[in-house]
């Protein structure tokens, strides 16, 4: 493999950065529209359905993308064009056999689901052609080909919230249908097209060699994946189910601006992971420690002032009903920061392909969800279930440390500064909670600790990106 450069790992890096937060905020800003627009209800089951479309989509595609990024470092650029189409292919046929699964139960299928069949059959259409999307974009990013990452995803994002807000005002009832169809639309139609380019130019249905390496490397990451969904949605379906869909309404508006933490951790990581396996693959451990300081503190940032903010942001995105739903924002907050965290060592077991296990923690993690979840959600209320979520992150992280440093025992990140700062944050967001009904003292609180983070941490962040400019 070629030595990575730097320079270009940069470019592609600002650049997903910068369009994952500019399409995933036309999501957010479109927020205050739909709340309201939309009933708590009709709110809670629009969530309801994207938490189901998470979870069958690991299972339907068989995960199948996790592949497509360390392909990229096996196969040359012909091989990767018959690669793609043929792991392509195997994904939409597991796709398709699920759909006929749940259409076999029935009924049954239908009522633990809690949507309308109609819904379930939109949703696996979306599943079947939005993963030769999501293939795509994958390789995209493991190329650094970043022009073609920002226009595909612009144009869904642009169309999406524009299409719902014409659907909803045209319906007179259910307006949930209106708002699911929106999103939907757009991601299906130019999928359908990059499913087609996918197939003519790989010309590759099946390929024995080609299905044992995606399967080997992908199948042992859906229990992971579905289990870091489950953490990330399933509290949703438990509370609709134990609560009520308005309730789901509620948790699900403070999800979502948390959600802002979430995409720039997705963005972060699509940046780093490329240049992380180069580096890597350089043995240039030196370099992976002394940029692992101030990426870390580049992503606090953006936790810190979201979690300070978190009363202000709730206010501004929802109608008055929506506001208690501010007390959510920290803990879910603190997990998503634990997520960055073990992203970190995760990275480390990706590249060693110890896939599986990666999923064993993630399913401990979430079956311990899930069980206080049906412990506290029903006693508590839907604000239980963000603690919950954030003992599931940090369960993950536990787990995940050690079995990283049991495939490279080396210390690529600086273990003791990783860990005084998993503990300054935890300070720093029960704080924040105290006050969070008094914003003077917040505002003040904020300034002093972005201050103090700036003037100790200047040199680093400064260095790190002389560094990279270098080549």
């Amino acid at each position: 493999m070629k030595e990575i450069n730097n320079k270009l790992a940069l470019k592609a890096g600002s650049w997903y950065i910068i369009s994952n937060f500019a399409v995933k905020s036309i999501s957010i800003i479109t927020t205050p529209i739909f709340t309201r627009l939309l009933s708590t209800t009709d709110f809670g089951i629009t969530n309801t359905y994207s938490s189901w479309l998470g979870i069958f989509t690991i299972l339907g595609t068989l995960d199948i993308y996790s592949c497509v990024q360390i392909a990229r470092h096996d196969y040359n650029d012909k091989e990767m064009d018959a690669f793609i189409s043929s792991v392509l292919s195997v994904s939409s046929f597991s796709t398709i056999l699920l759909y006929l699964i749940i259409k076999i139960f029935g009924d049954t299928a239908i009522s633990f689901i809690g949507l309308p069949p109609i819904l379930i059959d939109i949703m696996f259409l979306e599943i079947l052609f939005s993963n030769a999307f999501t293939i795509l974009q994958t390789r995209h990013r493991a190329e650094f080909k970043y022009k073609e990452f920002v226009i595909l995803s612009a144009m869904i994002a642009i169309l999406s919230p524009i299409l719902s807000i014409v659907l909803v005002s045209l319906q007179n009832s259910h307006l949930y249908f209106g708002k699911i169809l929106g999103n939907t639309i757009p991601k299906i139609i130019i999928s359908i097209f990059i499913f087609i380019h996918i197939m003519k130019k790989g010309k590759c249905v099946y390929k024995k060699d080609y299905w044992k390496y995606a399967l080997i490397i992908s199948v042992p990451l859906i229990p992971h994946h579905l289990s870091g969904n489950i953490l990330n949605h399933f509290d949703k379906i438990m509370i609709n189910q134990y609560v009520s869909a308005s309730d789901t309404g509620l948790y699900s508006l403070a999800y979502s601006y948390a959600s802002v933490l979430s995409i720039a951790w997705t963005s972060f990581n699509q940046a780093w992971t490329p240049w992380f396996y180069g580096k890597m693959k350089e043995k240039n451990i030196q370099e992976i420690k002394r940029f692992a300081k101030p990426y870390t503190i580049a992503f606090s940032g953006i936790f810190i002032g979201m979690l300070f903010l978190g009363p202000e942001a709730i206010k501004f995105f929802a109608p008055k009903e929506y506001w208690g739903a501010k007390w959510v924002v920290p803990p879910v907050l603190l997990g998503l920061f634990f997520q960055f965290v073990y992203s970190l060592y995760v990275n480390v077991e990706f590249y060693y392909k110890k896939t599986q296990f990666i999923a064993i923690g993630t399913v401990m993690a979430a079956i311990l969800n899930i069980v206080l979840n049906y412990i506290f959600i029903p006693r508590y209320g839907y604000l239980a279930a963000s603690y919950t979520t954030l003992a599931g992150y940090i369960a993950i992280f536990v787990f995940h440390y050690p079995i990283s440093k049991k495939w490279d025992k080396r210390d690529l990140y600086g273990e003791k500064f990783i860990f005084s700062w998993i503990f300054l944050m935890i300070g720093v967001t029960i704080t924040a909670t105290i006050f969070y009904n008094t914003l003077f003292v917040r505002i003040v609180l904020l300034l002093a600790v972005f201050s103090i983070l700036l003037i100790r941490n200047k040199n680093q962040l400064l260095e790190m990106i002389r560094s990279l400019r270098k080549k």
